[in-house]
């Protein structure tokens, strides 16, 4: 493995990455250095000890999609090829050959699973126990019962499509509309959608069809009311729209009226 590493601006100094705690950025350059020359870390546990991380720090990376990981435990930089290039004389394959070819690599040189395990993710990005509607406290019990029946087994790892289908038929094309309702009025939301995902589903099929409600009426609605915030980078995120303590689709079932006194912009 080289002893060099390199990091582009483009990733770094982006404000999702800088919005990052501190030790959560120090993991992210910690495991950059320790991955081999196709962007895997074995070992990230250990990786996370020695640079002082936490795990939650871990599960940040994940759920801002900077780091992918895998139900064997390894994880992949997700724009490692946008960081480094290293030269065929000196370039060595990584020995995670199961792991790499559940990748792609798009146009502009990240990677992206094509086999996802969105109950395994849901263990692993989840920072807190999640609240519904009424605001009782759902239990891992009750998540893990809707996907029981594709939780892996010596013979069976669950795929994106089995999950899906076991879900709801109707997830996919609901959470399309919501998720393109957000990155429409604000490109923070690109790298969200697998986080996103993870917090849609939990949602009842009634409060699934009143996120995509909410969502459209809180577009129009900022875009009316903050027409000097172009980009949105002031409007709530497609996460904390969800579950967040602030603006949330229970809010905007109905567009409200234009306002009478401006008002200050949401929260990122």
């Amino acid at each position: 493995m080289a002893q060099r590493r390199m990091f582009s601006k483009k990733i770094v100094e982006t404000d999702l990455f800088m919005e990052m705690p501190p030790t959560a950025k120090i993991l992210y350059f910690y495991l950059n250095m320790s991955a081999d020359d196709d962007g895997f870390v074995g070992n990230p546990k250990t990786i996370k000890l020695i640079s002082g991380a936490t795990d939650d720090d871990l599960k940040i990376l994940i759920a801002k999609q900077f780091i992918i990981p895998f139900d064997s435990g390894v994880i992949v930089i997700k724009d490692w090829k946008i960081h480094n290039y290293i030269q065929k004389d000196r370039y060595n394959q990584t020995q995670y050959l199961d792991e790499k070819k559940q990748l792609l690599v798009e146009e502009n040189g990240t990677y992206t699973k094509c086999i996802q395990n969105v109950s395994g993710l849901d263990t692993q990005v989840r920072l807190g126990k999640s609240k519904d509607r009424s605001g009782e406290v759902r239990t891992e019990k009750e998540r893990e019962k809707k996907l029981e029946k594709f939780q892996p087994t010596s013979n069976q790892v669950p795929t994106e499509i089995d999950i899906e289908k076991e879900i709801d038929k109707d997830t996919n094309s609901l959470l399309s509309v919501y998720f393109e309702t957000f990155t429409k009025l604000a490109m923070k939301n690109n790298k969200l959608r697998e986080a996103v995902k993870i917090e849609f589903v939990k949602l009842s099929d009634s409060q699934k069809e009143q996120a995509v409600i909410g969502a459209k009426n809180y577009y129009q609605w900022y875009k009316r009311e903050k027409s000097d915030d172009s980009t949105g980078k002031f409007s709530v995120n497609a996460i904390n729209f969800i579950n967040g303590n602030k603006e949330t689709f229970d809010d905007f079932q109905v567009l409200p009226q234009l306002s009478t006194q401006p008002r200050l912009g949401g929260y990122i």
